[in-house]
């Protein structure tokens, strides 16, 4: 969000300049007064890229300059370079103290950078000057903002309840047709069938700073099959953690805890720490990173029980565009390791793996939105198959398309289709599987 106090930043500049920088400025050469000029064109026209650009080459040469240093902070402070624009915001009210335009540009990215009390300290000096009534407005806006985000110190509880139907055509993700080496039942073979899931969630953030907050996340997924019921599955995670803010930064420190059911009984329990660390690149992209590490305990299976690492990133871009599109391309790597080592889980679980993902979110109507999306995971096992005599190697890779439409306030139509399909080494870890699905989403605020 930009605040342009001033309808003409040289009209309200010039009376601010002292003397002796008006003088040098006077001095210039006609290569630099167009090249600030330039420079003042691409800000007035809200060009803050090119303006960004511009002025970081001609940095060496004219910082320390009053003119030049407030445009480029204004360039910086749009584009989020937020440090930047401060530390030559800074440099201008050392050489003009009473430099107003300085005051106030400096004060908006204290405010960015949840400053608040900087901010409001030169918000308050600005206005106590007695701007333009247009200035005073948008300063009082400002500060109307920062009181709120004091005085919003509560809890804040949001939810979502969503009703699906769909089909599944391989349920138990087994292959299609019988084995080379191995000779399965017909249960065992990949079957298709039809079910209805219910989803739900619970969203809680306990603000107890401006910058502070708790978080407490649920998450339920139970799916019920036609006739399948021995694949019928539920899947219950909770969430909390700590989320704070430093700059353009946003961390938070989670605990997770997850519980699956299959068939209605115990199947695996998850227990897991997370670091997430989200930066704001420019006021178009965003950097999302992310640190897990879990523990898998397997019922029926021990062997299987296995701690893993996860590591990964995504770049999220705001495009131009009609539809409004929000790209995202990401990866990442990890490896499990069982924590009893043995010919079983040697070959079926101790591994690495690594892949990428990219997705785009679009919006060709008002009120629905469409987001396509592709991930490929290669995982490569450490000990050789105890049937096949091969160290495994897994190619997974996956297509899903969403489809959301808001036809009433807090009110959703949901549909969904996915492929997914898993080549490998070993014949009895092959599978395709297609998934679709239309459902109903309700949320609560």
């Amino acid at each position: 969000m930009r605040l342009l106090f001033f309808s003409n930043h040289k009209r309200f500049l010039k009376p601010l300049l002292s003397g002796s920088v008006l003088a040098a400025a006077s001095l210039l050469s006609s290569v630099c007064f167009a090249s600030l000029e330039e420079l003042s064109e691409f800000v007035d026209a809200g060009q803050f890229g090119k303006a960004y650009q511009l002025a970081n080459s001609m940095l060496s040469e004219h910082e320390g300059d009053p003119t030049f240093d407030i445009q480029y902070a204004v360039s910086a402070i749009e584009t989020l370079h937020l440090e930047e624009g401060v530390f030559a915001l800074e440099r201008v009210l050392l050489i003009e103290p009473d430099n107003q335009l300085a005051k106030l540009e400096l004060a908006r990215a204290y405010y960015q950078l949840r400053k608040f009390d900087q901010a409001v300290a030169l918000f308050s000096a600005v206005k106590a000057n007695q701007p333009p009534p247009r200035v005073v407005t948008r300063i009082d806006r400002y500060l109307a903002l920062i009181e709120k985000r004091r005085v919003n110190r509560f809890t804040r509880v949001q939810g979502f309840v969503e009703l699906y139907a769909g089909y599944d055509s391989n349920v138990n993700a087994a292959p299609a047709s019988q084995l080379t080496r191995v000779v399965l039942s017909d249960d065992a073979l990949g079957r298709g069938d039809s079910y209805i899931a219910l989803k739900g969630g619970l969203d809680v953030e306990h603000r107890y700073a401006e910058d502070r907050s708790l978080i407490f996340e649920s998450r339920l997924d139970i799916r019920r099959y036609d006739t399948e019921e021995e694949q019928d599955n539920s899947n219950l995670t909770l969430k909390v953690g700590h989320r704070w803010y430093e700059g353009k930064n946003q961390y938070q420190l989670n605990v997770v805890r997850q519980d699956y059911r299959l068939d209605d009984e115990g199947y695996r329990d998850l227990m897991g720490i997370s670091a997430d660390w989200n930066r704001q690149l420019t006021n178009r992209s965003m950097l999302r990173s992310y640190l897990a590490v879990n523990d898998l305990k397997y019922d029926a299976s021990s062997w299987r029980d296995s701690r893993q690492y996860n590591i990964g990133s995504n770049f999220l871009y705001a495009g131009d565009g009609a539809w409004k599109p929000v790209y995202v391309l990401g990866g990442f790597i990890g490896n499990e390791t069982p924590d009893t080592p043995g010919t079983l889980a040697d070959g079926d679980v101790d591994r690495d793996f690594y892949g990428i993902s990219a997705a785009v979110q679009l919006i060709p109507l008002k009120n629905l939105t469409l987001m396509p999306s592709v991930v490929h995971q290669v995982s490569e096992y450490a000990g050789e198959h105890w049937i096949y005599g091969l160290k495994r190697k897994d190619k997974y890779t996956a297509f899903n398309l969403t489809a959301n439409w808001r036809f009433k306030d807090n009110w959703s139509l949901l549909t969904n289709y996915s492929y997914a399909e898993a080549d490998s080494n070993i014949e009895l870890n092959d599978y395709r599987r297609e998934q679709i699905n239309l459902g109903l989403r309700r949320e609560f605020k």
